[in-house]
């Protein structure tokens, strides 16, 4: 009865450890800042997860600074960040992993001096062609 009372005693130390160790959530953290490297208080950051569609919001403080908590695990997220007087910034964000949160710094420019370049590539390719062909040789 001794080994019994002893038994369930190291179990109920143990068992709130065990649980506490097992994240079910994520999280984003960052800060807004200018190109002088100011934060930007009063910033929307709205996160959303991809898949499920679903949204979270939040307003920067005065530092800039943003958390996010209790975020599902995995991926792919969307991070758009609007601040009055700045172009809007986007980010995707792959995945999200338990109890290790996503740091992300946000750069923002001023309206009109965000510069957008596009490019495209050609793929590699073979054509294959069938019809007549001349073969001339020595």
């Amino acid at each position: 009865m001794r080994h019994l009372r002893l038994g369930c005693a190291i179990a109920a130390l143990i068992a709130p450890m065990a649980v506490h160790a097992q994240d079910t959530a994520s999280s984003i953290r960052g800060q807004v800042t200018n190109d002088a490297g100011a934060g930007i208080g009063n910033a929307t950051v709205v996160i959303t997860h991809t898949p499920s569609g679903t949204r979270s919001s939040l307003t920067t403080d005065g530092s800039g600074n943003f958390n996010a908590s209790g975020l599902r695990l995995g991926g792919p997220y969307t991070v758009v960040v609007t601040a009055s007087g700045f172009d809007p910034a986007s980010e995707t964000i792959a995945n999200l992993l338990a109890g290790t949160p996503q740091r992300v710094t946000v750069f923002m420019a001023p309206v009109g001096q965000t510069i957008t370049v596009s490019a495209a590539r050609q793929r590699s390719s073979i054509s294959i062609v069938s019809g007549p062909a001349t073969v001339l040789t020595a």
